[in-house]
């Protein structure tokens, strides 16, 4: 047995490791969605990957299986030279190899042409590095820039600059086409170099002309990739044989020729010339003296063919549509046999080929031919060549190839997109294809496109929005990898060596810069448009997980930021409600969880919740199932909170967890809010003291009073701040907000100790803040006004000395509230001071530092408490939401039944309450 066989057998599943970039598509997608299938077909999956390695002769290493050859798929046909390298040399060749190349240096001049190019070329190369990183880091399939944007950065970003990259295909298929038709018309039409007056001329003319050119374009594409692989081979051949003449020409031609001026020159002529008079300008063969007169710029003449002024933008604007075709490659990435090894060859190659290329015939332009010559016949090459067909040859061949390069490109970027469903079912007609692969219908509205495009009049009028759209997509690719490299995720290792961030940053500058140096406005639509998509498919396309880089990032720099959040350096004037909310049922819990979300201001929101049990008898964890519905029910809610889960054999236990490990750093929770665990019924007479039993709405079944009180003592000594949430079932926030003003009751006095009504201890503060904080919140700000009870004997006390305290404390906190004096008579009289005296529990005292004591037995006299209830929803009874303050729980847990029937006496209100108890010192009064 061979080490594959039991490599192979050692692992349960090669769906982890086997992911080789050279696989088809639907081997890749197969092996990703293994862990999917029923367990007899991975079986079977595993045994035919692990009989694959037997059939090897030599061993395999890990580069052996990275790039082994699975077997391809039977549309799979196009090589590296085919699929890659010829598409990429004629869309770069196209009409700026024989028709621009003199209207670049005529207007620009020798240095500042190849200054240039020497900026294009370096920002297409960095933009190939990156290009060449994301095929090498995994399997690549059609669509070019839209697939690499879209799986690196999401469905968002990809899909906005996949359907620009979609329509800068087809305006650069309808630039070359524009391209061939002028060819045409210099070559065959009235004064034609090659036929006068073969072809009528006038602008409909030149559109039908260039239709044609399209539906034999179209007819290649729907034969299929062999026919555009054998027509790009063989095109590749005769531009290169018309290169290859028109480079000899310059040096047979060493005497001076007079070129004719076409006669549609209307700058030229003049408006007063005749038609018997004809003009023409020297090539003077190889000299230093025209190298000297071509060697700066000249941009005193408009363009002849558009009548447009001339300026460095637009010249590089024309330029750039020569180094544009470095993703047609890509964009057949699903046809090629191997992607990983044929995009980074084939197009590296072509960008060197046609530098050189470039670089010559500008040199020997500069050298042979007078400015003027240069800024008045842009087919000069035709007449010096020995040969003058071959110029016309070589750019119809050029130019068809290129356009029917970007048919075919924007076909499959069209249909990547189309399968994706990103656009939901408008786009769903175009997803079809043939058997062979081949998509007719995303072919066909390619060429209508394309054609549509040609009304446009001047090939240099397109040629500005095409270098737009392209510079906006090579913006984007950059931009992917550049998030990758930064966000270091461990399965970001490209094979290709010579790409880094800096390559990808410099890229991404260079195609922003230039987008705008070419034509601000069009910079800026095409940025507001890929911002609009985005916005789009943000909120209206499917549910993708094509694992985001945006992920990757926030969990980067989160990491970054967590670590400096040193929770030593926390300070009173920053303190924001950090919530942990224990739900324990989420079909009763919505109201509660959507206010809590109001009450955060900001800060940590978290969501508990604790399954009763133990692992000791599952054979896999069942939080993780559930932690998915969680997050569902979260983002239904559209709450901007975190899912904590834990599994204990109580509740209690269960909170330690929560509490214990919630929170990253610095990020903990400082409060903890639980639901009331009794039956709430608002409706209750005011007359009836509430014991009923315990049905939990917010709490897992079963918790009883001494547990429910344990747990809040058990929060305490964590140092947590404490509140229980009671009548949220019914709570319709949105509904109370819009009926008009309501009111937030605030009752700052510890109910149980009725006698110490002025101690505006740190809880009472804490009840203050959060019913600030509420208000602070847009949906309630505008929607509310606070009201602070004050509690006071109608004859002993100074009821405007306190309520003038009161002011001034509110004051001093910045706290909008209004002070409201209760008399409280019917209540105290019922009490016995010396009973209520004796409860003091400081065990947990309010003062960090206090010594502690155990609390002493009490009891409330009944009338007091049914009183104190009456009192409550008297004043509160219209109010949207109270603040009560939550007294101790009690050491005894014997008193814990005594303390909840406490608690849901005073909390039996009509609106939903809120018991706070706060620990926590949250107030300042310093700057």
């Amino acid at each position: 047995m061979d080490r594959f066989q039991l490599f192979s057998q050692s692992i349960p599943s090669l769906s982890d490791i086997m992911l080789s970039p050279t696989g088809s598509s639907s081997e890749i997608r197969s092996i990703n969605s293994s862990t999917d299938r029923p367990l007899q077909q991975q079986r079977s999956l595993f045994r035919s990957l692990a009989g694959f390695g037997r059939n090897r002769q030599s061993s395999i290493n890990a580069d052996d299986v990275e790039y082994e050859e699975f077997p391809q798929s039977s549309h799979r046909r196009l090589s590296t030279f085919s699929g890659v390298f010829a598409p990429v040399c004629l869309s770069m060749f196209s009409a700026i190899l024989f028709l621009r190349l003199g209207f670049a240096v005529g207007y620009a001049g020798f240095l500042l042409t190849l200054g240039l190019f020497a900026i294009a070329y370096v920002i297409v190369t960095c933009t190939v590095f990156s290009v060449c990183a994301i095929s090498t880091n995994g399997a690549v399939e059609s669509g070019g820039a839209y697939y690499m944007i879209s799986r690196a950065l999401g469905p968002e970003f990809g899909g906005a600059i996949g359907l620009l990259f979609f329509f800068a295909n087809i305006c650069s298929g309808a630039l070359y086409v524009s391209g061939a038709v002028e060819t045409l018309i210099n070559s065959f039409g009235p004064g034609g170099s090659l036929s006068d007056g073969g072809l009528l001329d006038g602008r409909w003319y030149s559109f039908v002309y260039g239709a044609v050119i399209c539906v034999f374009n179209m007819g290649v594409c729907v034969v299929g990739a062999s026919m555009f692989a054998y027509m790009s081979a063989f095109i590749l051949a005769v531009v290169a044989t018309a290169a290859f003449i028109s480079f000899l020409s310059f040096f047979i031609n060493s005497s001076e020729l007079c070129i004719d001026i076409p006669r549609t020159n209307q700058f030229y002529y003049g408006s007063n010339a005749t038609d018997n008079i004809t003009y023409c300008e020297k090539y003077t063969g190889l000299s230093k003296a025209t190298f000297a007169n071509n060697t700066y710029p000249h941009f005193d003449l408009p363009d002849y063919t558009s009548g447009m002024e001339v300026d460095t933008a637009t010249v590089f604007a024309v330029l750039f549509n020569g180094v544009t075709g470095i993703m047609s490659g890509a964009n057949v990435a699903g046809e090629l046999k191997n992607p990983a090894k044929a995009i980074p060859r084939g197009t590296l190659s072509g960008l060197a080929t046609t530098a050189v290329v470039y670089t010559t015939i500008v040199v020997l332009t500069a050298f042979s031919c007078t400015n003027d010559l240069l800024r008045n016949n842009y087919t000069f090459m035709q007449a010096i060549s020995v040969w003058a067909p071959s110029v016309d040859i070589g750019v119809l061949a050029a130019t068809l190839s290129a356009a029917m390069t970007n048919l075919m490109g924007a076909s499959r970027v069209l249909l990547a997109v189309s399968r994706d469903k990103l656009f939901g079912s408008l786009l769903s007609p175009f997803a079809k294809t043939t058997s062979s692969g081949n998509p007719i219908p995303a072919v066909l509205l390619s060429f209508l496109l394309t054609v549509i495009v040609l009304l446009i009049p001047s090939l240099n009028q397109i040629a500005r929005i095409t270098s737009i759209f392209f510079l906006l997509s090579y913006f984007g690719n950059n931009l992917a990898c550049l998030a990758m490299e930064l966000a270091s995720a461990p399965n970001w290792r490209p094979k290709y060596n010579f790409f880094s961030w800096h390559t990808a940053f410099l890229g991404m500058c260079g195609c922003g810069v230039m987008m705008f140096i070419i034509s601000p406005i069009y910079a800026a639509v095409s940025f507001a448009v890929a911002l609009l998509l985005m916005l789009s498919l943000h909120f209206w396309s499917p549910d993708i997980n094509w694992g985001s880089i945006s992920q990757a990032l926030i969990f980067h720099q989160v990491r970054k930021y967590l670590l400096l959040l040193d929770i030593r350096k926390e300070h009173v004037k920053f303190w924001r409600p950090q919530v942990l909310l224990l739900v324990s049922r989420r079909d009763t819990a919505d109201n509660l969880v959507d206010f809590i979300n109001d009450l955060k201001k900001g800060g940590l929101y978290m969501i508990g919740h604790v399954k009763k049990g133990s692992f000791e008898d599952l054979e896999v964890d069942p939080l993780q199932e559930e932690y998915s519905e969680w997050l569902e029910y979260v983002d239904r809610l559209r709450v901007k909170a975190f899912v904590e889960l834990t599994m204990a054999r109580t509740v209690r236990e269960g909170l330690h967890h929560l509490v214990h490990l919630s929170g990253l750093g610095g990020m903990k929770p400082n409060t903890i809010i639980l639901g009331f665990p009794r039956y709430c019924n608002p409706t209750i007479p005011s007359s009836e003291f509430v014991s009923s039993p315990f049905s939990i709405p917010h709490q897992p079944p079963g918790l009883s009073s001494r547990e429910f009180v344990q747990i809040l003592r058990d929060c305490l000594r964590m140092r947590k701040n404490v509140c229980i949430a009671r009548n949220f079932q019914t709570f319709d926030k949105r509904g109370t907000l819009q009926s008009g003003p309501v009111q937030i009751d605030v009752w700052p006095v510890d109910l149980m100790r009725p006698s110490l009504v002025d101690n505006y201890d740190t809880s009472a503060l804490f009840l203050m803040q959060l019913a600030t904080v509420l208000q602070m919140t847009s949906t309630w700000r505008r929607r509310s006004t606070l009201r602070v009870f004050l509690t006071h004997r109608q004859q002993t006390d100074n009821v405007l000395k306190r309520v003038r305290t009161l002011n001034n404390l509110l004051g001093q906190l910045r706290i909008q509230g209004k002070v409201v004096p209760v008399v409280w008579d019917d209540a105290m009289q019922h009490i016995d001071r010396s009973t209520t005296a004796s409860y003091v529990d400081s065990s947990l005292s309010n003062e960090v530092s206090s010594p502690v004591s155990e609390m002493q037995p009490y009891s409330l006299p009944e009338g007091y408490v049914h009183a104190v209830q009456r009192l409550l929803r008297f004043h509160s009874q219209t109010s949207a939401l109270t603040f009560l303050y939550m007294p101790r729980p009690p050491s005894d847990v014997t008193k814990s039944e005594v303390y909840m029937d406490f608690l849901e006496s005073i909390s039996s209100l009509p609106s939903p309450a809120l018991l706070v108890h706060g620990i926590s010192i949250v107030t300042s009064t310093t700057i």
